[in-house]
């Protein structure tokens, strides 16, 4: 059965690389003058180099801000910048900082290429407060069970680049948006808090979560299995959409027929304990004790491939994950209440690791059943 979830996971985010959407975005495109590249987000690093080899000559230059990790070598002149998330640090304000020195400089005769994927509200700031004030208030909101967009609409007001501000910045040269979303709707306002978005500025968004979803599911229907989506705005605590899911789930456990639930979204966790996790592994090991003994596996999974602060993508259980747990002298619930389920997961080998994957579009939960 790990096969099967590594095939489905692997087919999923293949179709959500950001590489032939920004190419195809581009071939669309008619730049102008001098063209400069500044793609910031979990996917700035794949987004910036799939521009520069689509552009060739034609851009004068740029810089790339993403997460630790996240880069893959050097871009032709482009300047690369790993800072911090979800909590933004002096790496974060330095990078930024650079990009508003650089974009200060442009006239009108320069376009700007603004490329941004989730993760852009932790990577791209310079707070209009201290460092430290803007991390207390951003490690508040992570830990409040805020979603994505009441979060970036609070962070708006601690910065001087969301908002639509950097666009201001970089006037009076020309701004066009590549936009991967990380946000349910995809509200342009609420990705990466929206520094670009601003009258006169055309955007484009090159991938979504309704990619996502699609793509598992033909990759499901390709294994054998009757793809039914569940839910596609999966936006509540991590345990509570878990329990729906796997009560789902279970409706069909006895029925002859191959089947594979799919839901999207992006949950969220209320810390409340010390532990190690995200929120699709929390998602996962809230499972387990609900199909305990049926035939059924469920998985969950962040597209960018990195799931909290954990090297994790996500997390898998079956109806056999109890008796794992049991031998590994695991309380599942103890573990759920310590906000632990990294640990829970490792100890068992059930785990979901991808390494991070260059694209950044929420995340997706599977059910199989047979």
């Amino acid at each position: 059965m790990n096969e099967l979830v590594n095939k489905i996971v692997s087919a999923s985010i293949d179709a959500v690389l950001p590489g032939p959407s920004v190419e195809n975005a581009l071939n669309n495109l008619e730049l102008k003058g001098n063209i400069h590249i500044i793609a910031i987000g979990k996917a700035a690093w794949a987004m910036a180099n799939v521009a520069s080899q689509a552009l060739k000559d034609n851009y004068v230059g740029g810089i790339c801000i993403t997460k630790y990790d996240h880069s893959q070598g050097e871009i032709p002149r482009i300047k690369i910048y790993e800072a911090g998330h979800p909590t933004p640090d002096k790496n974060t304000v330095l990078a930024t900082q650079t990009a508003i020195d650089y974009a200060r400089r442009l006239g009108e005769n320069d376009t700007v290429l603004f490329l941004v994927s989730g993760g852009g509200s932790a990577l791209f700031e310079c707070p209009n407060c201290s460092l430290e004030e803007f991390i207390k208030v951003n490690d508040e909101l992570l830990a409040s069970g805020k979603d994505i967009k009441e979060m970036n609409s609070i962070r708006k007001q601690y910065s001087n680049v969301k908002g639509g501000k950097f666009a201001e910045i970089c006037k009076p040269a020309k701004v066009i948006n590549l936009i991967l979303s990380d946000v349910l709707g995809d509200d342009l306002k609420s990705i990466a808090s929206g520094p670009t978005i601003s009258e006169g500025v055309e955007s484009i968004l090159v991938g979504n979560l309704s990619k996502l979803i699609n793509a598992a599911s033909e990759a499901c229907e390709n294994l054998g299995y009757k793809p039914i989506v569940v839910n596609n705005n999966m936006t509540g605590f991590a345990r509570e959409e878990a329990a729906s899911f796997a009560h789902e789930a279970i409706k069909y456990s006895e029925s002859e027929e191959k089947v594979a639930l799919i839901s999207g979204g992006e949950t969220v966790v209320k810390l409340q304990g010390s532990g190690k996790g995200g929120r699709n592994q929390e998602f996962a090991l809230a499972c387990a004790p609900l199909i305990e003994g049926k035939n059924i596996t469920i998985f969950s999974v962040g597209s960018d491939g990195t799931d909290g602060p954990t090297d994790a993508a996500g997390g898998h259980v079956s109806g056999h994950s109890m008796d794992l747990f049991r031998e590994a002298n695991i309380d599942v619930q103890e573990y759920l209440d310590n906000n632990d389920s990294y640990h829970a997961l490792k100890a068992t080998n059930q785990l979901i690791i991808t390494g991070p994957t260059g694209t950044n579009v929420n995340d997706i939960a599977v059910a199989l059943i047979n």
